[in-house]
């Protein structure tokens, strides 16, 4: 027994250290035609008790044998089935496998090329994608842990684990459990119930995503939901590839990138951007994203489409926000702010703002830093300290408790213009509707 075991722990074999090893369809096999798993016939003959169907036994699946294998009677309870590196396709079926011992279990050592289907409901410690190869699951499994570090390992069924990914994984089902991939590629066609962590390579999600996902230094394309806290960091990008819904926070990080371009992002609670990338946030024209509130901290914000909060957005000092869509629920700005679109009502407290030809405004209060206006101001408008310019439209009436407002040619203020305390001049050219000068500077050279 001795001499076994050493010869199977050099050939890899999985459990196979207190186990004794039986090679489907290999020499001494005397149906290697047949499929019938529990045919002892069909295993190689060392000492007496073929098939491997108990504990301290472990089946090798090789280059020998029918291709297709049927576990007829069972549930079966060996140590672990393992597919060498020179293993055959294989598909297997039948009746129920509960794995014993501490794993790995379940090993896939095939080279390219090759593909493992299993249909079987499985159980085990601990499940090992180890070959270039492909292993299909369709049946109901369950592995403490599953590892994947070469080819691809594909859940049609369902798998209660935690799975560690450096390769591939495809999830077209449900997977209890987690995914931690540190490279390669997951896909998510499913559920994934217990959360993604992403430290490399690529993932994509389709359908749903539960407890939250955080990606550093990795690519997401995300569709579907996205249930718990969203984390992309250090230099991920993630791209919403079509309608995607959340119901938590999103931070952004690093020089991390979100690109709002498939589909609207929905459902975020705090949205917060601390990346400092020149393309930390986009939104494409026709996209929306909303959220509860939005606070962008640094890099550059950039709507071409729509943002929408019920809190509003704020940009703080250093960062960038260029609106050429439509921002709803309103800004407080002390960084640089443009618009080109549409922008609700506007809190200009430090920062500087420039609302260019074709860009609309709800509403003003400038309470600090530069406003220059050459679009159109709807509502009413406040200055209380620095410095408004307006070569375009004041829609409605005009307060000036300090700072200044100055009225270019070419510019318009509709309503009345009161000053108390501050700085109004109205140049050639410029049209100040009415003026009550209760206090401050007022010079007029226009009309």
């Amino acid at each position: 027994m001795a001499i076994v075991a050493a010869a199977a722990a050099t050939l890899g074999i999985a459990g196979s250290a207190q186990a004794q090893t039986y090679t489907w369809g290999g020499t001494g096999s005397t149906t290697p035609t047949t499929t019938d798993y529990n045919l002892g016939a069909n295993w190689s003959n060392p000492p007496a008790a073929a098939p491997p169907v108990n504990a301290a036994q472990a089946a090798v699946f090789d280059a020998t044998g029918n291709a297709t294998v049927s576990v007829t009677a069972g549930p079966i309870t060996p140590n672990s089935w393992t597919f060498t590196g020179t293993s055959q396709s294989y598909t297997i079926s039948g009746r129920a496998v509960n794995f014993n011992g501490a794993g790995p279990n379940l090993v896939n050592n095939a080279s390219a090329g090759q593909t493992i289907t299993i249909g079987n409901n499985m159980t085990g410690a601990a499940l090992s994608q180890a070959g270039a190869s492909i292993l299909d699951l369709t049946g109901t499994n369950s592995f403490t842990t599953t590892s994947i570090t070469s080819g691809s390992l594909i859940n049609g069924g369902s798998l209660t684990s935690n799975v560690s990914n450096s390769a591939g994984f495809t999830n077209n089902a449900t997977l209890t459990g987690s995914v931690n991939q540190t490279a390669g590629l997951t896909v998510n066609a499913g559920t994934i119930t217990n959360g993604v962590t992403l430290t490399g390579g690529w993932f994509t999600t389709t359908i749903a995503v539960q407890n939250g996902l955080s990606s550093t230094n990795a690519t997401v394309n995300a569709l579907g939901t996205i249930s718990g806290a969203i984390v992309n960091a250090g230099t991920s990008v993630f791209t919403v590839i079509g309608a995607l819904s959340a119901n938590s926070t999103f931070t952004n990080s690093g020089t991390a990138q979100l690109a709002v371009t498939g589909g609207d992002f929905t459902g975020i609670t705090t949205f917060t951007n601390n990346s400092t990338s020149a393309n930390a946030v986009s939104v494409s024209a026709g996209r929306t994203l909303s959220a509860t509130s939005i606070a962008n901290n640094a890099g550059t914000f950039t709507n071409s489409g729509t943002v929408t909060t019920l809190l509003g957005t704020t940009n703080a000092a250093g960062a960038t926000y260029i609106n050429t869509g439509t921002l709803n629920g309103g800004l407080n700005n002390a960084g640089t702010a443009s618009n080109a679109g549409t922008t609700g009502d506007v809190w200009n407290n430090g920062g500087t703002f420039t609302n260019n030809t074709g860009g609309t405004v709800n509403w003003l209060l400038n309470t600090g830093g530069t406003f220059s206006n050459s679009g159109t101001v709807l509502g009413p408008a406040s200055v209380a300290n620095g410095a408004v310019t307006n070569t375009g439209a004041f829609g409605s009436t005009l307060s000036v408790t300090g700072g200044s407002f100055t009225n270019n040619s070419g510019g318009s203020v509709a309503g009345v213009t009161t000053n108390n305390g501050g700085s109004v001049t109205n140049y050639d050219r410029g049209t100040l509707a009415a003026v009550n000068n209760v206090s401050g500077a007022f010079v007029n050279a226009g009309t």
